[in-house]
């Protein structure tokens, strides 16, 4: 796991900028505390900093080919990297290293772009075309590594950080109103879009390809929906079993430690008893509980680390640690809502301690339908058709006047299944997948961002996405929408971030490309049976796991928000959301903030999960928002 960087100028015969990319690479050394590189390559500078996992001495980057005219920086992993190998000897390829980035170079070479369907990993890599003049940037399929650029005059400029950029000097800590308004309704900032202005996110599947100031962007793969209705449920099992186990044992490879994190849920456990099938020792596993909550899975973690003999290790959080939410907000490119962060960043930073590599059940939830909203989605569907036609008027009329409107009684406001179940399915998605329901979101932006906002509909990229998207049924258009927006620019944002900030790689076997294609072709009705999620799943895994594992639902670290913004957490909430001199207040309007507050310290509704959207924007913004960036970053 590495941060990469590079700057190529559009004019051939212009010096490179060095030194923007030294500064870039810089701010990456987080996330490669192990080695550094710079190349000057005509027109373009490349910069690399080197978490090692593979091949410790070797793969150094940047890297050269062998006539010099190819240079690569790359962050990830190939896990078919040895297989890769073998063909491409047999090929007449000979190698320097034992690294996968000169496997990645050699299959560049050899194939071009058509190589990418060979990958088999989470990657994200600049490739400089020194006689051609062209660079092309690629990520990987589910976008688990991440990539932004920025177009300048006399080039362009890439880096695995925003911050990074804005080190560089690339782009300016200008922050665009129309990311605070995404990030408002979603919790985070949407792919391609970025909350700095200039900046782009590269999007997951996508290659750039850009020479002397023209750019092209090409998708090079798509999370498939083709659910087979043929096979019978045996060898549905059968096949996930075998193919997820392959995931397992890829994943499992490195010539450092490696561990697992264990909720004790069917997912996590899934990756233990496959990784512990093949391990000769005791592997090590991790547990994040939440002592004397309901949203403590210690105990579950513990029997399934018991039943298969892990070297376990338990980090209790028994309350909010200010220090974590600052130090999270530090390392995060772009704002995040999602509160689960602060135990995964501390999940991490106590994983570093014991071993680089751990392998997560990121991608479980969104591959088998998981969260419980996809049921609520497909009863939301069966009353809508019941319901088509004028109650879908007037359901939009409902929640349109539900916001502001004192008519409409409390307890009506605070549910959203009649009003999703009326409206579009793509409107009922969106609100499905947003932040607190029934909220008037637009109320929390001062009135001269909402004027500079004036047409905007942060919805309607979601609903094109929503209607485009080539499913058959109504479960498989919500997985593959949350594939292509809700994964990669929330759920793997979160995952890369906090464990990059510790030096640590987290490895997602559910995301191997071959998992998700496999888990699209099974049909919805053995995803979500007898009103459980993950049904399928379930049933594979349970000849390898302990009966309670594939019983559990889905629990996730659910912080206990309500009950923290009334106690402890009350006062530095108000500090950074209110006070008077928070460089948030530059976008959020202190009344309906404190609106929101008030209401929810006397009781009268529950806003902890809004109001923890707006802490994270507000400590985000004290460190990155403005001229302070540059400062930290260095």
């Amino acid at each position: 796991m590495c941060g990469i960087a590079g700057y190529v100028r559009g004019d051939p015969s212009a010096p490179p900028e060095s030194d923007a990319v030294r500064r870039m690479a810089g701010a990456l050394r987080h996330r490669g505390p192990d080695d550094a590189g710079l190349v000057e390559v005509g027109p373009a500078a490349l910069g690399h900093r080197r978490l090692s996992i593979l091949d410790l001495a070797g793969g150094k980057q940047p890297m050269f080919s062998e006539d010099g005219n190819t240079v690569l920086v790359h962050n990830g992993e190939i896990y078919n990297h040895v297989a890769l190998r073998r063909e491409l000897e047999s090929r007449g390829h000979r190698f320097r290293t034992r690294s996968d980035t000169e496997v990645l170079l050699h299959c560049w070479l050899q194939w071009g772009e058509a190589c990418l369907e060979r990958l088999r990993g989470m990657f994200a890599f600049g490739i400089y075309d020194r006689s051609a003049g062209r660079l092309f940037l690629v990520r990987d399929r589910l976008g688990v590594k991440p990539l932004y650029y920025a177009e300048r005059p006399d080039g362009i400029a890439f880096a695995s950080s925003l911050l990074a950029l804005v080190a560089g000097g690339a782009v300016a800590p200008r922050v665009d109103p129309v990311a605070v308004c995404d990030y408002l309704h979603l919790r985070y900032v949407p792919s391609p879009g970025c909350v700095f202005e200039g900046a782009r996110k590269l999007p997951p599947a996508t290659v750039l390809s850009w020479r002397a100031g023209h750019r092209t962007l090409r998708t090079w793969w798509e999370p498939p929906v083709h659910p087979d209705p043929e096979p019978p449920v045996r060898e549905w099992r059968e096949r996930l079993r075998v193919v997820l186990a392959e995931a397992v044992s890829l994943r499992a490879t490195a010539d450092v430690p490696v561990g697992a994190f264990l909720s004790g849920g069917v997912d996590s456990s899934s990756i233990v008893a496959l990784m512990c099938r093949a391990a000769v020792a005791p592997i090590r596993t991790l547990t994040i509980g939440f002592p004397g909550t309901p949203a403590d899975e210690s105990r579950a973690a513990r029997e399934v680390a018991g039943y298969f003999g892990t070297d376990h290790r338990e980090i209790p959080l028994r309350q909010w640690d200010a220090q974590s939410v600052e130090d999270l907000a530090g390392c995060l490119d772009e704002p995040l809502g999602d509160s689960s962060a602060v135990p995964a960043f501390e999940a991490a930073r106590r994983a570093r301690e014991q071993v680089k590599v751990v392998l997560s059940g990121d991608g479980g939830d969104e591959c088998f339908a998981g969260y419980r909203r996809y049921r609520h989605d497909l009863a939301e569907h069966r009353a809508r058709c019941h319901f088509w036609g004028a109650a879908r008027l007037a359901g939009e009329v409902l929640w349109r006047l539900a916001p502001a409107s004192a008519r409409i009684p409390r307890w009506l406001r605070g549910r959203t299944f009649l009003a999703n179940s009326l409206s579009s399915p793509a409107d009922a998605w969106f609100r499905s997948v947003g932040t607190e329901a029934g909220e008037d979101k637009w109320g929390l932006l001062r009135p001269e961002v909402r004027e500079t906002l004036a047409g905007y509909d942060p919805g309607e990229r979601f609903r094109r996405l929503a209607a485009a998207a080539p499913a058959p049924d109504p479960l498989s258009r919500a997985l593959w929408v949350d594939l292509k927006t809700w994964l990669p620019d929330a759920m793997l944002v979160k995952a890369d971030r906090t464990s990059m900030a510790a030096g640590l790689e987290v490895r997602s076997p559910f995301l191997d490309h071959m998992v998700v294609e496999l888990a699209a072709a099974i049909p919805g009705r053995l995803k979500l049976a007898g009103g459980r999620g993950k049904a399928i799943l379930r049933d594979a895994m349970r000849p390898l796991l302990p009966a309670a594992a594939t019983e559990r639902g889905k629990r996730g670290f659910a912080m206990p928000l309500d009950d923290w913004f009334r106690a402890d957490l009350s006062s530095f909430g108000r500090d950074r959301i209110l006070g008077a001199n928070r460089r948030s207040a530059e976008w959020i309007d202190p009344a309906g903030a404190k609106r929101l507050l008030v209401e929810h310290e006397r009781g009268r509704r529950n806003h902890g999960d809004l109001l923890w959207v707006l802490l994270a924007f507000s400590c985000w913004a004290e460190r990155h928002a403005g001229g302070r960036v540059r400062e930290i970053a260095r």
